[in-house]
């Protein structure tokens, strides 16, 4: 992986991980100026963006293919900001927490979205022992 300057919506520049592959001009084309678009990661097979956007009018989270191929796809719509997220390894799911305190995990081809039965912060303290 290599570390690239994009340029986002807001004209503000942002440095990515990037594989060492072209990234079509077509890709970029599918964030949204009048959107806010942030978090943006490649899949670890390389073939996906994953990003936040609140292009729907709140912050859900989308995927678009790095080939530029298709629109973006909205994989959420839960009333609730969206924080940290990440690929499994394989690229099947994306696991994301939420101002609701809660911790899910995504299907990117059915999605198909699971819920985890505790609140992150229980998870945290579980974790860290207290």
């Amino acid at each position: 992986m290599t570390s690239r300057r994009m340029r986002g919506a807001s004209r503000s520049q942002f440095t990515v991980n990037s594989l060492p592959c072209r990234l079509k001009r077509a890709t970029s084309s599918k964030l949204q100026q009048s959107a806010r678009e942030r978090d943006v990661n490649y899949s670890p097979d390389g073939k996906w963006l994953a990003f936040i956007s609140d292009r729907s009018g709140r912050e859900e989270l989308y995927l678009v293919a790095v080939d530029g191929a298709g629109e973006a796809q909205k994989l959420t719509d839960i009333d609730a900001l969206k924080f940290g997220y990440n690929w499994s390894p394989d690229s099947k799911e994306i696991a994301f927490t939420s101002s609701d305190s809660k911790l899910r995990k995504i299907n990117v081809a059915s999605k198909q979205m699971r819920r985890s039965m505790r609140r992150v912060t229980e998870i945290s303290r579980r974790l860290n022992g207290r």
